[in-house]
């Protein structure tokens, strides 16, 4: 189930943000190590107030193991997509089941003609998941982020239309 994120699941984004490993993965940022951390808390709350960032909610249980964020993108016809789902529940589908319900919602109410993605170039199941949504390889940022652990990282750019999956906006020079 997909909701907005609400001051009650603090404790399960806490949970998601305070893994090292996932959030080097997710973005090359350290995990936040306390749950009373002001940046933390800041962080917390304007994703809490954003209009384009979804809970990944397990259904029955209210638990969020999962978010998924929306950017639009410099022309306004479409969205950048991302999402991190907590480490316990990888590998079952979630992230395929949430991205995919938020792209066709915005693809019928006409919110955007096109989803973009990067996911770092040595993170093959983030690949795998947008190849399966249907995102095609369209670019490569080179050195795009240092990574604390890797150095200098490449970003592997994908986009999704819903008509022609060939006919994508141009990307910027990397």
């Amino acid at each position: 189930m997909l909701r907005n994120v609400r001051t009650e699941d603090m404790d399960d984004l806490y949970e998601l943000v305070s893994d090292e490993q996932s959030c080097l993965d997710d973005g090359a940022y350290h995990a936040f190590t306390r749950k009373d951390d002001p940046a933390f808390v800041r962080s917390f709350f304007a994703i809490a107030q954003a209009d384009e960032h979804y809970a990944a909610v397990i259904k029955g249980e209210n638990k969020v193991i999962g978010l998924i964020h929306l950017t639009d993108s410099e022309d306004g016809r479409g969205k950048s997509v991302g999402y991190h789902i907590n480490k316990a529940y990888r590998r079952r589908g979630f992230a395929k089941e949430a991205v995919l319900a938020v792209i066709e919602y915005c693809f019928e109410s006409g919110d955007a003609e096109y989803f973009f993605a990067e996911c770092y170039e040595y993170n093959t199941a983030s690949r795998r998941t947008l190849e399966a949504l249907g995102f095609e390889l369209t670019g490569i940022y080179h050195n795009r982020v240092f990574h604390p652990q890797r150095g200098w990282i490449d970003s592997l750019c994908f986009c999704r239309t819903r008509s022609s999956p060939t006919q994508y906006p141009q990307l910027p020079d990397s």
